[in-house]
């Protein structure tokens, strides 16, 4: 059976099928994809060879995420990207981010109370009320590099809660 209208050549239902359920098996593999960078960078998280591994990692994450959303597209052919799978990578890239954003903190210093903490939980601490821009002031960047890198994440925040806010007017649109 063949389904299309006047801007759209008829597509089969099973073909169309087959290519969602391709790209929903995509998005898996590219969610997996993001727990081993953050297994990675957890288990290495430190030193300066850490930090480039982690803006590359970081970068790669950006990369998948667009592939990601590219896959969903053909053309004028596009195909419904499931809301759930949407908010799971959504949900995980933002992990991620945060805690690659942690361990480039942990690397350029941070402050408190006047003195200079590199715990790991006070940097994904700063890490969170940086990318949602909440910005407490209980702990700031000591150096240029950690002001350069938190003005980074606060716009990746903005970068993703577009996203989010994008996913879910989708779902209110289409009635999923």
């Amino acid at each position: 059976m063949s389904v299309g209208n006047a801007d759209r050549p008829g597509l089969d239902l099973d073909q169309l099928s087959r290519r969602r359920a391709n790209a929903v098996k995509n998005g898996i593999w590219l969610i997996i994809f993001e727990y081993a960078i953050l297994f990675f960078v957890l288990s290495r998280c430190g030193g300066v060879l850490s930090v480039v591994v982690g803006a590359i990692l970081l970068a790669a994450v950006y990369f998948i995420f667009a592939v990601f959303l590219a896959s969903f597209s053909r053309g004028r052919r596009t195909l419904v990207r499931p809301f759930v799978l949407d908010l799971t990578f959504l949900f995980n890239t933002l992990v991620v981010i945060i805690v690659l954003f942690a361990c480039l903190y942990r690397w350029a210093g941070l402050m408190s109370d006047g003195k200079v903490t590199s715990d790991l939980w006070d940097c994904i601490y700063f890490s969170i009320t940086t990318i949602t821009t909440v910005g407490f002031g209980d702990f700031y960047p000591c150096s240029p590099p950690g002001r350069a890198i938190a003005a980074t994440e606060a716009l990746s925040g903005y970068f993703l809660l577009a996203f989010l806010a994008n996913s879910i007017l989708e779902l209110l649109k289409t009635g999923r």
